[in-house]
Formats: structure tokens, sequence, C-alpha cells
């Protein structure tokens, strides 16, 4: 279980559609039992709230077919956390996916530093991901406002592409800080 559909919920309401039929199918895809068919079709009862009935198909759904399962992974004690919220019963794992160190040289972190303009002494808050709106930027951003307020050597580079690359470009623009943050957009694995 790596991506918190709990939380894309809200985001991508089209989901739901998806999210209805994993439900429905589960228990056919992991030779459940009956009453895996009357839980499923109770978890797709409308709500008023299209957020909270998106949010609690995914956990009916998830937590159901997690529950058929000898083992589900997780990338982090977040998530662990969240399956166990929602009695899941399997056995869980973490499975961090850390990141390799990438092979550089001097002369290559030289030639980029000089490319975005970063001195020896800024200190660097860098996010490289995709930049979707469920990625919470915006708070990123803001935050931002008041580390450039306290930190004078502090810059900011959001390494990435996706639908909402130019708006937190504009966002960006609208800080007292702009000339500090950077959104190259997408740089390749081996320069960045």
């Amino acid at each position: 279980y790596h991506t918190d559909m709990y939380r894309y919920a809200k985001h991508y309401r089209q989901i739901l559609p998806g999210i209805i039929m994993l439900s429905l199918l589960a228990p056919w895809f992991t030779n459940g039992d009956i009453g895996g068919y009357r839980q499923a079709l109770s978890s797709i009862k409308p709500e008023r709230s299209l957020d909270k009935w998106n949010q609690r198909i995914i956990v009916r759904g998830f937590t159901m077919l997690h529950n058929m399962c000898d083992l589900v992974i997780t990338p982090s004690q977040k998530f662990e956390k969240q399956l166990k919220s929602w009695k899941t019963t399997s056995k869980l794992a973490t499975l961090p996916t850390g990141v390799d160190k990438i092979a550089t040289n001097p002369e290559k972190v030289a030639a980029f530093r000089k490319k975005y303009n970063i001195s020896e002494d800024d200190k660097l808050i860098l996010l490289v991901c995709r930049l979707g709106g469920e990625k919470n930027v915006e708070l990123i951003l803001k935050a931002f406002d008041i580390i450039g307020k306290r930190l004078p050597t502090a810059k900011l580079m959001l390494v990435g592409s996706g639908d909402h690359l130019e708006i937190f470009r504009k966002t960006a623009a609208a800080s007292p800080y702009a000339d500090r943050i950077m959104l190259p957009g997408y740089i390749p694995y081996l320069e960045l």
C-alpha cells in the first residue's frame, strides 16, 4: 500500500467509480466469500459529501482487500498506522523506499550551483516530486515565507512537473522572497 488514496480522494474526486469497482470486484479477485460481497455492497451506499463517500469506500474497499492478503507492505510507519486504524487484520510490514545516492563529482556540483545561482553558503531546501495539488506544495511555499524572513541565506527549489506547476509558480512569484524560490521544472535524475 504505497499511495495515500484516502488523502487523494479530496483532490481526485474522479477516482470514485474506480474505487467502487475495486470494492465490488475485490471479493471475486481474491476468492472471497458471500460476506465479502455483502460488505462491498454496503460500502457503496452514497453520502451527502462526495469526499466522505470516497474516503469511506476507500477505507472499506482497501481494508477488505488487504484483509484477504497474507502480507501488506507499506513504505512508512504512517501508512502502517493508517491501515491499523482502518482495522486491517493482515500482517503489515514497513519497507522504506529510500533514494540511492547519485554518483557525482565536484565539477558537476559547481556547474549545477552556478546554473541555479546557489552559493556554498546558501541553505537549500529541495523538494523533488510530481507537482500535483495533493502534494501540499502550498504549505511549503507558505513556510518558506517564514524561513526566508528568518534565514537570509535560504533558497527553495521545487523540482518536478505536474498539473499545478504554473499555479505554484504564481504563488512563488507573489512571495516576498520570490527571488530565492526556484521552480525549474523537470530535471533529469543524473543531472539532479
